[in-house]
């Protein structure tokens, strides 16, 4: 696989980090991956000006019966992980809906064969 270098995001606020020196902190490989993963799953398909395609349909699962959205949810959810081409394998999809946070834990594989976990809530 590549080497991924990203610039670290405080997952709370999406904000830039900076290290103890005052300089951007950056993430690396499985650690880049996830938070591009966290990143996807926040952001509402469209909500990014640069690349509408980016982010999770969110809107085909939001407002919709809980009894009748597992199927619809698991889609949107897979649809959006595999936005990240370094992902190979989903090996367990939960959705997270609580009141009104909605969200998903991940685990999964790299196609370097090391695994990947993401849980990402926004509400």
């Amino acid at each position: 696989m590549a080497k991924i270098t990203v610039l670290k995001l405080d997952p709370d606020s999406r904000d830039l980090c900076f290290d103890s020196e005052g300089l951007l902190d950056i993430l690396e490989d499985g650690a880049a991956i996830a938070q591009n993963i966290r990143n996807n799953l926040n952001t509402w398909k469209g909500e990014f000006e640069l690349d509408t395609s980016h982010g999770t349909e969110w809107e085909r699962v939001v407002g919709q019966p809980l009894s009748g959205i597992e199927d619809e949810a698991d889609d949107v959810l897979r649809t959006s992980i595999f936005q990240e081409p370094y992902v190979r394998e989903i090996k367990s999809l939960t959705p997270l809906v609580e009141g009104r946070t909605i969200g998903a834990e991940f685990y999964g594989t790299l196609y370097d064969g090391s695994a990947i976990r993401v849980e990402a809530r926004s509400g």
